[in-house]
Parts: C-alpha cells; structure tokens; sequence
C-alpha cells in the first residue's frame, strides 16, 4: 500500500476545490435563510417568495454540483459523518454496482464504520478502509483495493478525504476512484517481457553486453564472461571492469574500432584477435552501437561478441586447399598448352569472321532507315518552318480570330509549340546525325579482310574503334571521364588487314580503358604531368624514315597513365592465355592475338613498354611502301 502518492495530488486538489464548492453552497442557504429571518415583517407573500427563491438556488447549487461530480472519469463516493452513503455518481456505479454499493453493503457501512472507530477491524473493512480513514481525518491514496464482483475482481485506485465544516468538524467523507485492470494487466505483461529477455539474455549463444560511456561494463551475459575465458558475469565485470582493458593482440585495433563507434555511432562484424583470461589468443567477430536520450545525451553502448575462431581456422584451411587446387590447375594448363596454341589460332579466326559479319550486317540494316530519318528531317523542318510562318501571318492580319479559334489555340499553347517544335526538330537531327556516324564506324570497323591487303587509312580506324569505345571513356559513379589526347601525324593510306588492324585498335585500347579503371579502384592512378591525377589515354601517330633504300614505318603509341605492368608481366605478356587482370575479367587472347596480326600477319612490330607506378605504352610499327611524307603533327584533346 502507498499513500499520499505526489502523482495523485491533482486530483485530490480537484476533490478539495469540490469540498470548497460544498462549504460555499452551504454558506449561501445560511445567508438565504438569514435572509428570511430578518424580513419577517414584511407580508406572507413576500417571505414564500423568499423562501421559494432561496429553495430555488439551493436546488441549482446541488443540480451545478452534481453536473461536476458527474462528469469526473473516476468514480466519487460521498459518506457522511456518521458513515451513510450521502453521494454515488454514475462512473462509481458503473466501476463497483455490484460490489460495494449494493443494498445490503450498503445498509452495514454504518456499523462497520463504528468498529473501525471503537479500534476494532472487521473482516470485510478492507473496501471501505479508505473511507473509515477519511472519516477519521486522514487523507489516504491506495491501489491494492480489489471488488469482488460474480465474474471478475476489479483492482482499484483509491484517493479519500475528509471534508469539514466551518467549526472543523467531519461531515462528509470524499472518495475517488478507478478501475486499474489494464494497468494491472500491463505491468504484469512488462515483468513477463522482462523475465522472457532476461532469459534470452542469459542463454545466448553470443555474448551480450553493454557499456557505459567511460568503458566501464555495466552488464555482461554468461556467454561473453565464457568467451572472455571468466567463470561468471560477475567475474568478468569485478576483473575486467572496463572495454578499454588491453584484450586487443593488435593495439590499432582498439583505435580503429573507437574510431568508426564514434564517426558512425554504431560497428557491424568488427573483427580481431583478443587475449582470453589464460592468455590464449581468440578471433572475434563484434558489433555495437551506441544509445541516446530523446535529447540526443550518450547513455551507454551495447552490442554482441561472437567467438569465430573455428570459422577462421576453416577458412585458412580453405585458402590452403584453393591454392593446391589452383596449382593443380596450372599443372592441368601446362601439359594443355600445344593444344591450347591450335585454339587460339581457331578461336581468333571464327571470332574475327563472325565479328566482323554481325558488324556489318548491323551497320547496314542501320543505314537504310538512318538515311530515310536524316533526308525527311530536312523536308520537316522546312514545312513546319512554313506552316508556324503561316501561322504568324495569320495572327498579324487577323488578331481578333473567333472565340473558338483563340480557345483552342490557348489550349494547345501555340507560342510555346512555335519555339519549342524547332528546337525539337534541331534534336531529331543531332540524334540522327549521332547515329549515322555510329554507323560509318561499325562499316569502317568490320571491313572484311581478303587475301590480300588493301589500302587504309590509319586514322579513320582509329577514329572508328574511338566511336564504339566512347560509351567507356564517359564518367561513371566510380570514376571520372577518361580524357583522351591525340596527336596525329600525316600518314598517307597504308596496305594492310583492315579488319585485324582494327581489332589490335579495340584491344589496345580496351586494355588501356580496363587498366585506369582497376588503378582507379586501387588508388594507385599515375600523374604523368597531368593535373590532379585525372586518368587519361594518349594516341600518337607518326611517319619514321629508317633510309632511303628501306620502306618507311608508320608508328603508332597507345599509352595510358595507370599502374603499369611489372618486368616478369612483360616477358609473358603475349603469351596466349597469359592475363593480369581479375579472374573472370580477361581471356588472356587479345593482346596474344595482337601479336600475331601485327608480327605474321603484316610483318610489323608490337612492343611494350612500361614503368610499374607511372605508365604503359603499346607501339605498334607498320611497314608501308608508300613515298615518305613529311610528318606535321596535330594535337587533338577530347
């Protein structure tokens, strides 16, 4: 039982300002019949008219009074001094009309009231004690109040006080009440929550804990004390009292996690190696987050700790296992590597032929509905030219049109249409435009070869592999745009392999796209004399006269600014099915079959030459027997 509980004084004040609204009914009928004392003299009508008056606003008192006992939510039960029931509103009628205030109880509470004074409690005092005490000149608040009714047992909250006249005397006893099952209900819901959590608390197979601020453990659950190698909770927290207790084998570790715990306010899967009780040196795997008030004050931090050693140890054994299956492998490659060679050859021809078919064949189903696009662009743009023309004339000679006319031209908007339908126009061609010149590249690109060469233009290959490749130079959410610089000589046409010369152009420079990218990944992208690192391919072209009795070389150079390629990478480089790049990301065939395009197929020379950490350079020689020209350079950047 609590009495004078703080969180119920609004409501005893409510109950005392109703005593007061009592007194002050009372004082006026004392007043009013003062009143009628003192003017006796006057006639009869008077004084019953008086008297009616007085009865009158005793009647309204009550009637106010009884509107603001009813309209409390709680119920109010009025004893008077000598313990009969004086006042029951509805709400109390409704909580207890079977309990307490039937009849028969009712009838007793006098008698029951005077035992409780001569001392003496009687057995079935306890739903009326409040009031006794009140009646007594206690104000008293209880909750462990209970009716017993038929079907059910109604717990209350009960507030009662005395209520005296203006000689200090007891005449009334003032009771408030209210049902508090669900209050009841929830408390007993919260205490089984919390016996189920403390349960899953304290049977966890992971370990549970939680922190103050200052590192200090507030609470650990058996699982954690085990991990840490402690017999008991108890023991973990009495020996070890605080998170920043050296456990970490590597110290950074500690710095580490406090860092991320404080930028993020929260860690997931954080692992490391740790000192158990004994010594010992375990993995674990840790997340933790930390816990505010609503004003956003640092509580404390909880989280898990799992003990991952075996799935550590596993996944060694696994690495090990991998890499004897990838010797395996290699063993497997090797004793494969004449037949392998005859695939490449099969390989590079099917993959040449049926390249360069669909190319073809897709540039020129392009071509034909492109060139109807492009010649009616043309015919459209002058007749809705002329028509908006029209128009114009229209609204100069005729500004007043009829009411429909101007109705439906302000609903279709004609100003915006006449300055936007160029515009839209001058779109269509661009796009049009755009697609022809893919076009030309994949005509220019998918030449097929023949059994002998025929004449090419350098450029032009190159500015076609340019136009397939452009969609992987632009920037992406992982990387910025690849600037590209070219620099190209005066190269008159040269006889060779069309189709095969393009294709060294499209590995080359496929090659050089791949390597900024995984640089870029890396962080290890070079300067080379280019502002703030920006990852960038340069094409260089030229004409080399060796002597006037030799044939001239047109020297083509494909560099980019990555990592580079090692010396050991270099010895291997043509070699076919040789790669550095990512498992799943390279056939190790293209630049094996560079080689062999430049060096069988043209009796040319394709070299690299590389600096690991700044850049890599294919050159490419090409024999022609075309008269010298002097070479004029042109720098170009896009």
């Amino acid at each position: 039982m609590q009495e004078e509980q703080p969180s119920k004084e609004p409501l005893l004040l409510e109950i005392e300002k109703l005593r007061q609204e009592v007194e002050s009914l009372k004082q006026e009928k004392a007043d009013l019949e003062i009143l009628l004392e003192t003017t006796t003299e006057h006639s009869d009508t008077v004084a019953a008219e008086l008297h009616h008056r007085a009865q009158e606003a005793v009647r309204e008192s009550d009637r106010r009074l009884a509107q603001f006992l009813e309209a409390l939510p709680v119920g109010v039960f009025v004893l008077d001094a000598n313990g009969k029931p004086y006042y029951v509103n509805q709400a109390a009628q409704q909580i207890i009309s079977d309990g307490m205030l039937c009849a028969a109880v009712s009838a007793q509470l006098p008698e029951i009231y005077q035992t409780c004074l001569a001392g003496i409690e009687p057995l079935d005092c306890g739903s009326f004690q409040p009031m006794v005490r009140a009646l007594r000149g206690e104000r008293v608040t209880v909750d462990d109040i209970e009716i017993h009714q038929a079907e059910r047992v109604i717990p209350l909250e009960v507030w009662a006080t005395p209520i005296f006249d203006d000689k200090n005397h007891i005449t009334y006893a003032i009771a408030a009440f209210q049902d508090i099952t669900e209050r009841k209900r929830v408390a007993a819901a919260l205490q089984q929550a919390e016996a189920r959590y403390r349960s899953i608390f304290e049977n966890a197979i992971a370990g549970i804990f939680q922190t103050a601020p200052d590192g200090h453990y507030l609470c650990v659950n058996p699982a954690l004390a085990k991990i840490y190698g402690y017999k008991s909770s108890e023991e973990m927290i009495t020996q070890m009292p605080t998170a920043q207790h050296q456990v970490y084998v590597d110290p950074t570790c500690r710095k580490e996690f406090q860092r991320l715990l404080a930028e993020q306010g929260e860690v997931k899967e954080f692992e490391c190696q740790i000192y158990r009780q004994d010594g010992s040196i375990i993995w674990v795997s840790e997340n933790t987050q930390a816990i505010y008030d609503a004003k956003g004050t640092l509580l404390y931090y909880e989280g898990t700790t799992i003990d991952i050693t075996e799935s550590k140890a596993a996944e060694q054994s696994l690495r090990h296992s991998e890499a004897r299956e990838r010797e395996k492998a290699q063993q497997l490659e090797r004793s494969l590597h004449e037949l392998q060679q005859a695939q490449v050859h099969l390989v590079k021809s099917e993959k040449m032929s049926s390249l360069g078919q669909l190319v073809a064949g897709v540039a020129h189903e392009i071509n034909n509905p492109v060139g109807f696009l492009a010649g009616n662009v043309v015919y459209i743009s002058n007749y809705i030219s002329d028509l908006l023309n029209l128009v114009q004339l229209y609204q100069q000679y005729y500004p007043e049109p009829p009411l429909e006319i101007q109705n439906e031209a302000q609903e279709i908007d004609i100003d915006f249409i006449a300055e936007d339908l160029p515009k839209v126009l001058a779109s269509m061609q661009v796009g049009v435009e755009r697609i022809r010149q893919i076009s030309v590249s994949l005509r220019t690109f998918s030449r097929s070869d023949t059994s002998a060469k025929t004449l090419f233009d350098v450029h032009e290959g190159i500015e076609s592999t340019l136009m397939l490749l452009k969609h992987r130079l632009k920037a992406n959410g992982e990387r910025p745009e690849i600037q590209l610089i070219k620099e190209y000589g005066n190269l008159p046409p040269i006889e060779c392999y069309a189709g095969q010369l393009n294709q060294v152009f499209m590995n080359l420079l496929a090659n050089s796209i791949d390597a900024l990218e995984e640089s870029i990944t890396c962080g290890k992208l070079a300067n080379r004399n280019t502002p703030n690192s920006t990852p960038t391919i340069w094409i260089r072209t030229e004409l080399q006269q060796i002597s006037l009795k030799e044939n001239d070389f047109v020297i083509i150079r494909i560099a980019d600014n990555g990592t580079g390629i090692s010396a050991a990478a270099r010895e291997r480089l043509f070699e076919p099915l040789f790669t550095t790049k990512k498992v799943g990301k390279g056939t190790g065939l293209g630049l094996s079959i560079s080689h062999q395009i430049m060096v069988e197929k043209h009796k040319g020379q394709l070299r690299c030459i590389s600096e690991p950490g700044q850049f890599t350079e294919f050159q490419i020689e090409l024999p022609i027997d075309s008269p010298t020209l002097n070479s004029t350079k042109v720098t170009t950047k896009v």
